[in-house]
């Protein structure tokens, strides 16, 4: 989901894990359901607390630990410290200082919060690190994506839950408040942003030689697909040239006498749709941009079930379990039928 937040905060700063902070705090502070919410993830994890008070965020301590989220009981009891996460690592303050700072005396918690891509190699993280410190971290639990356990048999107790899993409870929740839902809607939209854009924890299935092999492969399918579309009178690469790409490689070409780029574009790839290979049209408005947008329009739909994006940019999708002549030929005929959609005359 983008939303204004999620496109507008990262053009004027790098600091995005603060800006989720302040907005979780807030939505914390202003909403007294989506303290509701987390009294109840805190419940199911093991830990009682009747009712949350005053939230704070980054409330320093007598270590110099600053814990993103400081949550008080009604009595003003320090209960519950958040550490809100996207993919930073983890400080030297954390876990520990954090567990330190927390009472024995009642029941309390530290929790983190972070993508649901991250707990599986988190939690295993953070568990050795408190017993590395002396802690004994007892055998945990999960719940409807929360995980928990207890540190020490009267000590407070770890969680971890992702962003999508408190989210997506408060919002729930919060559909008779229309202005606290939007923040919410918000706020999620700027941590879906923040997963996509992640360098993920690399698996070792994504080495194997063949994929490098796949790679290496595509720009000359780009190639051999634009001499062949040339041979048939589609397409013109007079004056253009072959583009190395910091998104991939691509040639420029004139397609039915409008400009294009025609590319393997990693980042459509990731956010758009199933396909390396994509096509821009850039001159459209040079001739009867309101036709051909609407001709174009059909076709995206009839051929790729989505809809023609504003930018006038068109996947072009690769058969599957075919060689190699059976996928140009696929491509050679998108080519070809976006051809025909510009200019039904013929080139």
């Amino acid at each position: 989901m983008t939303t204004l937040f999620s496109r507008v905060i990262p053009k004027f700063t790098t600091r995005l894990e603060d800006v989720a902070v302040e907005s979780l705090g807030h939505i914390l502070t202003e909403s007294n359901v989506a303290r509701e919410v987390l009294q109840q993830m805190l419940s199911v994890g093991g830990v009682e607390i009747a009712a949350l008070g005053e939230v704070r965020t980054q409330p320093s301590g007598e270590r110099g630990e600053r814990p993103d989220l400081s949550v008080e009981d009604a009595h003003g009891t320090e209960r519950v410290l958040i550490e809100a996460k996207f993919w930073a690592a983890l400080t030297d303050n954390q876990p520990v200082s954090y567990l330190k700072r927390l009472s024995d005396s009642v029941p309390s918690v530290l929790m983190f919060v972070v993508p649901v891509l991250r707990m599986e190699t988190l939690w295993p993280e953070v568990c050795r690190l408190s017993r590395d410190a002396g802690y004994s971290v007892l055998p945990d639990s999960e719940t409807g994506g929360l995980r928990s356990a207890a540190v020490n048999e009267s000590g407070p107790r770890l969680m971890l839950t992702s962003w999508a899993a408190l989210l997506n409870a408060m919002s729930a929740q919060s559909s008779g408040d229309p202005v606290m839902l939007a923040d919410i809607q918000q706020l999620r939209g700027l941590t879906e942003q923040m997963d996509s854009e992640a360098f993920l924890p690399l698996r070792p299935e994504e080495f194997a030689p063949w994929i490098a092999r796949r790679m290496r492969q595509l720009p000359g399918l780009i190639d051999d697909a634009t001499d062949r579309a040339r041979e048939l009178g589609w397409v013109s690469t007079e004056r253009l040239a072959r583009t190395p790409l910091t998104s991939g490689y691509g040639r420029y070409i004139r397609l039915a006498g409008v400009y294009a780029r025609f590319d393997i574009n990693f980042d459509h790839w990731a956010e758009r749709g199933d396909t390396p290979l994509w096509l821009w049209l850039y001159n459209v408005n040079d001739l009867d941009e309101e036709a051909i947008g609407d001709r174009l329009s059909t076709y995206a739909l009839e051929k790729t079930g989505a809809e023609l994006s504003e930018d006038w940019v068109l996947p072009i999708i690769l058969p599957t379990g075919e060689e190699y002549e059976t996928v140009l030929r696929a491509v050679v005929n998108t080519l070809v039928d976006v051809g025909r959609v510009i200019n039904p005359d013929g080139p």
